[in-house]
């Protein structure tokens, strides 16, 4: 138990200062006997007091809400506290109420290959005998494993709320995890949900056109990303920046008229560059230059895109301490993330492949990747989330009208949109594509009609295992659907 005083410092009540708290709730549904509820402002600005009766009437030891969205004066054990002030006290009380220390925490930003570098970063350090984590849109990744149990239950979520993170930071200290990899989304830091994350190390892959619906433009969208390294953090000691887009440049700079360390990669003079000189279905070759050493690789991992996340990876990775001869070690043996770039050989020389590619640079990206490896006709069967940027829609319809030979668009997670809609905003830049809206029945078409030497790229929902129409979230896996019907088939 740990009373309301030590968990609200000065703001709190002093009558209320020796209750005791034995849980953290922020969800009014979720309130109970002995628990604090913070009821946190809306996005959408409405009266809030009826959450707040809510957790008094659960028996809630304590409540405490933004006092310019509720309408009327509520009782104790209810008190309000100005908006501005109610993020930072929640933030305290995950802080104090679940305490962590890690050796490592390493945070990763960027529009694509945040998952990928963040699981990497996890295996390298549990390679060389760290226990590691990685948490973000996959959930939390051990051993190349997905945690299950309520305290690794995040919703799905790249970056979840505080206090699920901190109870999860929590769940997995005390299985004597030393090094978590975290993926930092722009919702997240610009929501603050990752404040007071004492970061070691912060890494950016990359930036391209995503999310406008929330952040409206790509300079908002930069900075959002950008405040990572350039917010006051005393325990960021390392800022590692992909050099191979402009935007990557642009944060060096940044970082330097502040006069903040900056370590840049991905350029032939910087202290990471990976230099490739071979790649086919098995994996990449090359030469890894390390602290400007060259060093001879191999890695599994198939798709030249993966060099920015790897350089990135490599750079916090050495920035931590890690050793650039047992990195190399690493690399030969790292496992893929699950439903990125995933390949499914099939009979005939035929291959299938799921990707999460959800952004018209990381569509471009993987198509360019498996256009390298030489097929007879490439495909693309995709869609685009409804509720969501719509501006990217064309865009990904032109890209997969250029690099593809065949295009099928079909329905990702439409939501609450009109999924013909959602199709046919594609379909205006991608006009010799066929439509059709079932993507089960889009898949199983392209694999049943590919001949040998073809490659199916299946894009758009990678390692999720659900499809959300309308309100509904019903079980569904690309991954899955690809594995049966190529048994189905027996191709």
């Amino acid at each position: 138990m740990i009373s309301l005083g030590e968990l609200l410092g000065d703001i709190c009540p002093s009558s209320l200062s020796e209750v005791n708290i034995s849980s953290l709730q922020d969800d009014s549904r979720k309130a109970e006997t002995g628990a604090l509820v913070f009821i946190l402002p809306s996005l959408q600005p409405k009266d809030l007091s009826t959450y707040v009766k809510q957790s008094l009437k659960a028996h809630a030891a304590c409540v405490v809400y933004p006092e310019e969205a509720v309408s009327e004066s509520l009782p104790s054990p209810a008190f309000a506290v100005p908006s501005q002030d109610i993020i930072p006290l929640y933030i305290r009380a995950c802080t104090i109420f679940y305490p962590t220390t890690f050796d490592h925490i390493l945070g990763v930003t960027g529009t694509n290959g945040k998952s990928s570098t963040t699981v990497f970063l996890s295996q390298f350090f549990q390679n060389q005998g760290h226990p590691a984590a990685a948490i973000g849109t996959l959930g939390v990744i051990q051993r190349n494993q997905v945690l299950q149990g309520k305290d690794f239950d995040l919703q799905g979520k790249t970056s979840p709320m505080p206090l699920d993170l901190h109870r999860t930071f929590a769940a997995l200290q005390s299985q004597n995890t030393k090094t978590l990899a975290l993926e930092c989304s722009s919702h997240g830091l610009s929501l603050d949900r990752l404040k007071g994350i004492p970061f070691t190390s912060a890494g950016f892959t990359n930036l391209s056109q995503d999310h406008l619906d929330f952040h409206h433009t790509m300079d908002a969208y930069f900075e959002a990303k950008a405040s990572l390294f350039l917010e006051d953090r005393p325990s960021l000691k390392a800022r590692v920046v992909s050099c191979r887009t402009p935007w990557g440049e642009e944060l060096v700079k940044r970082c330097q008229a502040k006069k903040l360390p900056v370590t840049p990669v991905g350029r032939e003079e910087d202290q990471v560059f990976l230099e490739l000189s071979q790649q086919d279905l098995k994996g990449m070759s090359g030469t890894a230059y390390l602290n400007e050493k060259p060093y001879p690789f191999t890695t599994p991992l198939v798709g030249h895109f993966h060099l920015e996340n790897l350089e990135v990876a490599l750079g916090m990775a050495l920035a931590e301490g890690l050793a650039p001869e047992e990195l190399i070690k690493s690399l030969a043996i790292l496992k893929p993330v699950p439903g990125r770039l995933e390949a499914f050989p099939l009979a005939e020389n035929k291959l299938a492949v799921v990707d999460y590619a959800h952004t018209p640079d990381a569509l471009e990206k993987a198509l360019e990747a498996l256009r390298i490896l030489g097929p007879k006709q490439l495909w693309t069967v995709f869609g685009c989330g409804g509720n969501r940027d719509q501006e990217k829609r064309p865009l990904m319809g032109e890209i997969a009208s250029r690099l593809s030979d065949k295009a099928i668009v079909c329905d990702d997670n439409p939501r609450a949109e009109d999924p013909h809609q959602i199709r046919s905003q594609i379909l205006a830049a991608c006009p010799g594509a066929t439509e059709i809206g079932d993507r089960e029945k889009a898949i199983q078409t392209a694999l049943s009609e590919m001949n040998s030497g073809d490659i199916v790229l299946i894009a758009g929902k990678g390692h999720e295992d659900y499809q959300i129409i309308g309100t509904e979230k019903r079980p569904f896996s690309d991954r899955e659907i690809v594995s049966k019907i190529a048994h189905s088939l027996k191709v």
